[in-house]
Order: structure tokens, then C-alpha cells, then sequence
């Protein structure tokens, strides 16, 4: 028996229409006091809070008073289960672009509210299980592997932010690599959302894969060109320790933050886009 879109959402609670889909409380945690369950009139739900996705069938099944399998770890249900082969990480990213594509009202309001929404088809961000999937691609457009970013619901819920496939190897992320090839410089920071900021407003970037302590001096081996580290605030002794290492290349931006802002994304997002450009290019005429 079909299940139907309309019977599905007057069983749900504190309902509100959205045209292509309606959001309510979520079924499959409690409490949800900001109602962060929605369903799509195309034939699925997903929660912007706990991650449950599926069919209407399910949904359906969970309002009769089904319920999925405890977990006895909370790490156990937080964490997005990333596939460890390079070929089966592809698909995932190619089909979470889809879905965020297809989807971008409301999944990509996260994008929206970090000034980064316009990285979503160039850079083939994509959202799987309220995290953001973030492919990472070489010169050739080559499959290396893949980091998923938390949204922000899953990130206070948790305090989890990044999770990367088991045993995956630091990578160097290159939000575009033709930009850097036709730049005298590239900005090193630490973190992926700071990185595409860079990239949101022109300037050539890279950050490693795996957090501070995973952008390596080697990994830049060929970029013989001047390469500005912009650390986060506090992370300044991590972006010396770097530039030291580079040799000729390598420079510190320490920037002064203003109030409320700790990294480059920061600055994107609160206005001080244009600051930040001025102080990158002061540094590069150092």
C-alpha cells in the first residue's frame, strides 16, 4: 500500500509548510523542541538534528511505533559510517552532491549562514546525513579521498565537527586547483570551511585534510611560489613552526582579529572580507 505524502504529515507534530516539503518535530529523537524533521513530497524525510533519513514507509513504520536499534555509544550514531575505498567515497560524494543540488532549500542553509554557498557546484560539496561531503580532488580532477564537515545541528548536538574514511592519509585540499596554478602565491590555513572561504572571495588556498597538524611542508613540494600561513587565533606558534620549514617560501600572516572573529571564516562571514584581502596583500609585498 502507497504511503502518502498528506497521511504522513497529519500525524506529525507542530507542522509547517514549506511548498516542496514540511517541516515538524522529529520522530526518532526526543526532545525536539526546534522541529528539525522534514518531509519531501518527493517521497523522503530527513533530520537536520539526528541524522535519521529514509522513505515514507519508514517514517510511517516509526509513527506506528517502530523504533531503530539503540545504540549503546553515542559516538556510534554522530559519526557519518564513510566508506574505506577510494571508488565506493566517489559515488557517495557524487551522489550526496545530487541530493544537496537537488535539495539546496532547506539542506544548504548551513552553506548560507557561512558565506559559502556558491562553493556547492564548483567545488561538489554534498550533504549525506545532516554532514556536508567534501570531495578531494587533484590538478587532474583525480579521485584522492574525502572529508565529511558536520552541520551545525549535528556539531552542537555532539561537538563533533570532521570525520574522514578509516585510515585515510593526510591530504593536501585544494579548493581549485586552476586558481593556485595561476597565482603567484596560495594562502595555507587550517581548517576546510576557511579554505573555501579563501576561495569565495579570490584568493588561492589550501588546508590540510585532517586538521592543523596534518598540513605537512612536504605536501607543498611543488608549489615553488610564495605561500602565506593564515593561522586561526591561538594557532600562530603551529603556522611558524611551518614557515620555518618552507624556507624562502613561507610567511606568517598574524592577523588581529576583530572582536567576534578567530578565523578566516569568521571574516567572511562578519564583514571584514575586504580587511582581509588588504592584509593578504600587504604580506605578500613583505
Amino acid at each position: 500500500m502507497r504511503v502518502e505524502f498528506d497521511d504522513i504529515v497529519d500525524s506529525l507534530d507542530q507542522v509547517r509548510d514549506h511548498g516542496r516539503y514540511s517541516s515538524a518535530r522529529c520522530v526518532f529523537h526526543s526532545p525536539d523542541n526546534h522541529p528539525s524533521m522534514l518531509v519531501f513530497k518527493d517521497g523522503y524525510y530527513r533530520c537536520l538534528s539526528c541524522g535519521a533519513s529514509g522513505g515514507l514507509t519508514q517514517l510511517q513504520r516509526a509513527l506506528n511505533g517502530w523504533v531503530p536499534p539503540a545504540v549503546s555509544n553515542k559516538a556510534d550514531w554522530h559519526s557519518p559510517l564513510l566508506p574505506n575505498d577510494l571508488y565506493s567515497q566517489d559515488e557517495l560524494c557524487n551522489d550526496s552532491h545530487d541530493v544537496l543540488r537537488r535539495h539546496e532549500d532547506p539542506l544548504a542553509w548551513y552553506l548560507k549562514e557561512r558565506g559559502i554557498f556558491d562553493r556547492i557546484l564548483p567545488q561538489y560539496i554534498g550533504y549525506y546525513n545532516g554532514w556536508y561531503t567534501i570531495p578531494m580532488l587533484s590538478d587532474k580532477k583525480d579521485f584522492l579521498g574525502m572529508v565529511a564537515r558536520a552541520g551545525s545541528h549535528i556539531q552542537h548536538t555532539t561537538g563533533s565537527r570532521y570525520s574522514i574514511p578509516h585510515g585515510q592519509r593526510s591530504i593536501l585540499y585544494i579548493p581549485d586547483h586552476v586558481i593556485v596554478r595561476d597565482s603567484d602565491y596560495l594562502v595555507a590555513v587550517y581548517g576546510i570551511i576557511d579554505a573555501l572561504s579563501l576561495r569565495q572571495l579570490g584568493i588561492p588556498s589550501c588546508t590540510g585534510s585532517s586538521g592543523k597538524d596534518s598540513l605537512k611542508p612536504e605536501m607543498l613540494d611543488e608549489y615553488r611560489k610564495q605561500i602565506i600561513i593564515l593561522p586561526d587565533k591561538g594557532e600562530e606558534d603551529t603556522a611558524r613552526k611551518l614557515a620555518s620549514r618552507l624556507g624562502w617560501r613561507g610567511k606568517v600572516l598574524v592577523l588581529d582579529y576583530p572582536d567576534g572573529c578567530k578565523d578566516p571564516n569568521d571574516l567572511l562571514v562578519k564583514g571584514h572580507s575586504q580587511w582581509l584581502i588588504s592584509q593578504i596583500n600587504r604580506k605578500r609585498k613583505e
